[in-house]
Order: C-alpha cells, then structure tokens, then sequence
C-alpha cells in the first residue's frame, strides 16, 4: 500500500504538471 501510495503522489505530480503547461500553452493559442 505505501508503494501505491508513493506511485499515486508521482503521477499525480506529472499530471499537475501537465496540466500547468497545457493551460500555458492553451493560453499562447489564444494570444496568436
């Protein structure tokens, strides 16, 4: 369980990530 629980917080890291730049590069569309 404490693996799963450690593997879990990676990806979500990852996808928090992803997310951050994926609004940023959404937001650059919209400048052009």
């Amino acid at each position: 369980p404490t693996a799963t629980k450690k593997h879990g917080r990676h990806i979500g890291n990852c996808l928090k990530i992803l997310d951050m730049t994926g609004l940023r590069f959404s937001a650059l569309n919209h400048l052009k």
